[in-house]
């Protein structure tokens, strides 16, 4: 989905080819000016990535034409096409109407999507990141304690915190509508609070809950895409280390890409 924007920072994103044969890596190597195997790294992968960054959008609408011209799916985006307008909506609760998905959110808020508008849902395995702090009590001999104690061994006892961060998988599903102005919605195995709406499907696993609630979803949408890659978590790029933002990230190039081929 190009933008015509030609100002401002422009981001050349291709959809990963099935087949690095030679030939082609050649070709993308001489567009990017890149050795063949550094082409190799940027052409490999399962989910559309970012692969090239300029300073100005219609630069990268050049390259990714030249791209395109070397068979490969390539789009240019400018900063703004790679964020969404509007937060992603997280859903706590789901109704199904006869035409319409109600969501609910915090403090009440509620996300309407027709059934019929519902143009893309995506499945995968995020990551979340946690930072856990472990208090550890420590004892040493004290020297000096023990000197002004005439002798007698002195041990004092201090605790000590350390922190690391943990980072657990978490399955997901995102629902988009066609406009790329709309704010997906996001439901999470952990973020939901009743997965009532399956009725007598309820299983005992909330992982395995959240999967019938993909399949319900695809079943009450049929005309929508489906997109499961992310399922993989090896399949998605890693851009700046920080799990929630590169999920987001990952997400958004999918559904651009799915976009631009409607």
């Amino acid at each position: 989905m190009n933008t015509s924007a030609a100002a401002g920072s422009g981001h050349v994103a291709i959809e990963p080819p099935p087949d690095l044969n030679p030939e082609l890596i050649a070709r993308a190597a001489a567009v990017l000016d890149r050795a063949p195997c550094d082409a190799r790294l940027l052409l490999a992968g399962r989910v559309p990535k970012l692969i090239a960054h300029f300073d100005n959008f219609t630069r990268a609408e050049a390259v990714a034409g030249h791209l395109r011209a070397a068979g490969l799916t390539a789009l240019a985006f400018d900063d703004l096409s790679l964020k969404c307008q509007q937060p992603v909506f997280m859903a706590r609760e789901i109704d199904f109407t006869a035409g319409e998905l109600v969501f609910t959110g915090d403090a009440g808020l509620r996300r309407v999507m027709e059934k019929e508008k519902v143009f893309l849902i995506i499945e995968g395995v995020g990551r979340r990141a946690e930072r856990v702090e472990t208090a550890v009590q420590k004892t040493r001999f004290s020297p000096g304690a023990t000197i002004l104690a005439g002798g007698i061994p002195i041990w004092r006892t201090r605790t000590e915190t350390s922190s690391s961060e943990s980072v657990t998988a978490e399955p997901f599903i995102r629902l988009y509508e066609a406009s790329p102005r709309a704010p997906p919605v996001a439901v999470s195995r952990d973020a939901l609070k009743s997965f009532a709406f399956l009725g007598g499907g309820i299983a005992g696993s909330s992982t395995v809950n959240l999967r019938k609630t993909a399949e319900l979803l695809r079943s009450e949408c049929p005309q929508a895409g489906y997109d499961s890659r992310l399922s993989k978590p090896a399949a998605a790029v890693s851009y700046t280390g920080r799990p929630k933002e590169d999920l987001e990230l990952n997400c958004r190039l999918i559904f651009l890409f799915r976009a631009a081929q409607a």
